[in-house]
């Protein structure tokens, strides 16, 4: 009987051979690669940059939709969040129909600041109207709405009076 046959472990075994040592490394490097892809390796930058660029989406789909509707429409930006309010024909701002996304609550960590024509403006829970708006015209108030974390940098979307949108990283 030969002391060593393939598949058969015989007394003289004595360890792994580098060959099969080399392979569970490569093997451990994939999984560990592909785990760190999953999860992100700047998940809060990325958070941030996502929450910036849904607002400036939303922004252009609510501009689209008052230069369609001949409505007027506002950005009413809270401590939490944002909504879409338009304005009826009385005068008062009601949440806008139409487009999905009329209200964005932000996730805890994520905070916000706006500036609007060059001021800025104190954020409250009990506001009612709109600090920016979206006119039939196609006209929209002057903006900064800077998106912060403690722990990233941040993001600014500038509007400017005939509704380009500019995304840029802040210190």
């Amino acid at each position: 009987m030969p002391m060593w046959a393939p598949g058969i472990w015989t007394a003289r075994s004595r360890g792994f051979t580098l060959l099969e040592v080399l392979v569970t490394l490569l093997l451990v490097g994939i999984l560990t690669g592909l785990a760190v892809l999953a999860v992100g390796g700047d998940g809060g930058a990325a958070r941030l940059r996502a929450e910036a660029e849904r607002l400036a989406a939303l922004i252009d789909l609510h501009r689209t939709e008052a230069l369609l509707r001949g409505e007027q429409r506002g950005v009413l930006f809270t401590e939490g969040g944002y909504r879409f309010l338009s304005l009826d024909a009385g005068g008062e701002w009601l949440a806008a129909e139409g487009a999905s996304g009329d209200r964005r609550e932000l996730p805890a960590d994520i905070r916000q600041r706006l500036v609007v024509e060059g001021r800025e403006v104190v954020l409250a829970e009990t506001a009612t109207i709109p600090q920016v708006l979206l006119l039939s015209s196609g006209e929209t108030t002057e903006f900064d709405a800077v998106f912060v974390a403690d722990y990233q940098r941040g993001y600014q979307l500038s509007g400017d009076l005939v509704g380009r949108l500019a995304l840029a990283e802040v210190p």
